[in-house]
């Protein structure tokens, strides 16, 4: 593995819902021809910079999967806290677009395929080790912590869809519940007390309890739109979530993405943000900053093709770029920086 490291230099009204495409979740952006970054520094076509990232108006650590034309994957992280980011080439894997960042910001999860392996599995990154954290023929899918870090839930997929838990190094895997009918393709969030679980299932945003009890809908979908990607607030009382709008991948644009906030009440839904793209590339995915004045997103600007990390302020709904360049960058985690 390489590891390059550069330091400074409305209301709901209006939801609409189409099938989830399974298609969107692993797009056929990976396998690309190859050039290089657009960054003011000496690169190679093998050992790449990760390079201009925007710190500003923002702290903590943000990691995503960033991939290069021609099949070259890396874990990248910034270290927006001190200024700093690194970026680590995972050899040999074909990733999806999900990354969680540990809560000690030190180890990153991801759901990828590697070599001959049949399925996604889970994977953990730890400074420059790998370690294979599901071992099955079937899709391990969304990894997400725990808030204390002790545990990892994720979907299963074989012939039904499962929320599995297992603990952090992989050890010791459950099954939580099973969902009734399929169409949970999207990230799973819990709360600060890891008893309550934010899904998207059947096009809806649920609470669940950790068991499968006690479903209950925050937002119903109407009839052009995909709900999904729910992510609980640091405060533990609201629930970010993503909205597309458009036709599927195979029709023509335009498409819009609107990144919404629901209470755990189901009672208010602030609208964040709405990105216009020209083209679909992939369902854009969404996370918290670790004091939840802010959400992270990835996607492509309009007009352009390749997605990059932004950041909105949810009070303002300004929006900012943080990162740019050549790469294709993917899922998004964030978390607070710890020594």
């Amino acid at each position: 593995m390489i590891q390059k490291k550069i330091s400074p230099a409305r209301q709901g009204e209006g939801i609409r819902s189409i099938p989830f495409p399974d298609s969107s979740l692993f797009p056929a952006f990976l396998a690309i021809a190859s050039f290089c970054l657009w960054v003011k520094c000496t690169t190679s076509l093998t050992e790449p910079e990760i390079g201009t990232i925007n710190y500003s108006g923002i702290s903590g650590r943000i990691a995503f999967c960033r991939a290069y034309d021609g099949g070259s994957y890396y874990i990248a992280v910034i270290d927006a806290t001190n200024k700093s980011s690194t970026m680590t080439k995972v050899t040999g894997v074909v990733f999806g677009t999900s990354v969680a960042l540990s809560p000690t910001s030190h180890e990153v999860v991801f759901s990828g395929l590697r070599g001959n392996d049949f399925g996604y599995k889970i994977f953990s990154l730890n400074g420059q080790t790998i370690s294979k954290l599901t071992d099955n023929k079937n899709q391990n899918l969304f990894p997400v912590y725990s808030a204390n870090g002790a545990f990892i839930i994720y979907l299963y997929k074989d012939a039904q869809e499962r929320l599995m838990r297992m603990n952090a190094d992989g050890s010791s895997p459950v099954q939580m519940f099973t969902f009734g009918k399929p169409g949970s393709d999207s990230r799973f969030s819990l709360n600060k007390e890891g008893n309550r679980v934010a899904i998207a299932s059947q096009g809806a945003i649920c609470l669940v309890a950790s068991d499968g009890s006690n479903l209950k809908t925050l937002v119903q979908p109407g009839d052009s739109a995909s709900l999904y990607d729910p992510a609980w607030s640091p405060q533990n009382d609201k629930i970010a979530f993503v909205s597309r709008q458009g036709p599927n991948e195979g029709n023509a644009p335009p498409f819009f993405f609107t990144i919404l906030c629901v209470d755990t009440l189901g009672a208010a839904i602030d609208t964040i943000h709405t990105a216009r793209q020209s083209s679909y590339f992939n369902d854009v995915q969404i996370a918290w900053s670790p004091d939840g004045s802010q959400i992270a997103f990835d996607t492509p600007k309009e007009g352009e093709g390749r997605p990059h990390i932004f950041v909105v302020d949810t009070a303002f709904k300004n929006v900012q770029q943080i990162t740019s360049g050549d790469g294709w960058d993917l899922g998004v985690s964030w978390v607070q920086s710890i020594p």
